[in-house]
């Protein structure tokens, strides 16, 4: 199984704050949809953000509760990006 990368996102300056967000890359979209909730649903963090393609930086968010179609999630994958953890837009 894709391994699931947590994030402390919307932080001040300090890093104070903030919310907590997993990542997980599923390039191409392997994970089914029951397991993208499953999963989301363990993590527990309010969104779980799957990177479905890399290059066109194509997202799909899941809630504990179901599939967010549209949110403030577009920064998410900024912001993985720049942790240093090998992915870049």
């Amino acid at each position: 199984m894709a391994k699931p990368h947590l994030l402390q996102v919307f932080t001040d300056s300090d890093a104070a704050f903030g919310d907590a967000a997993s990542v997980v890359i599923d390039e191409g979209h392997h994970i089914s949809d029951a397991e993208r909730q499953a999963m989301a649903r363990t993590l527990n963090t309010g969104e779980t953000i799957f990177i479905n393609d890399i290059a066109s930086a194509n997202i799909s968010v899941m809630h504990p509760q179901g599939e967010i179609t549209s949110c403030r999630s577009f920064c998410y994958p900024w912001q993985y990006s720049r942790s240093g953890l090998g992915f870049g837009i």
